[in-house]
């Protein structure tokens, strides 16, 4: 799935308000602004992507109570060459504790492909 496709997903009148608080629209431009968005959703329809062998991963991560997400671009053919799986840490479930030096041990032994963004 690709970009395009996980915006025709969304409901376009929560996508583009929330387009529109993202980039803090005052409410005064938010007519005109959301006819824009609203156009640039309709051609975005037409327009046929391109392959070009990168993948975009989202990753969420956590810790205590602190959650942030992530987006990291990859080329596939380096995440099939590069990534080795770690069954220590695939047998891990979330509620699992660990010693910090245990935990930076087992993160020291995982080698990812390296990320573009």
């Amino acid at each position: 799935m690709n970009v395009k496709d996980l915006l025709a997903q969304c409901d376009k009148e929560e996508l583009i308000a929330a387009i529109m608080d993202n980039e803090g629209i005052e409410e005064e431009d938010r007519e005109d602004m959301h006819l824009m968005y609203e156009v640039f959703l309709i051609k975005l329809r037409d327009i046929i992507p391109k392959e070009s062998g990168y993948v975009l991963l989202f990753m969420e991560w956590s810790q205590g109570d602190e959650k942030w997400n992530e987006a990291a671009l990859y080329l596939i053919e380096e995440i099939i060459s590069d990534f080795h799986r770690n069954e220590e840490v695939e047998s891990l479930n979330d509620d699992f504790q660990l010693p910090k030096e245990e935990m930076n041990r087992i993160l020291s032994e995982i080698h990812l492909p390296v990320s573009y963004c």
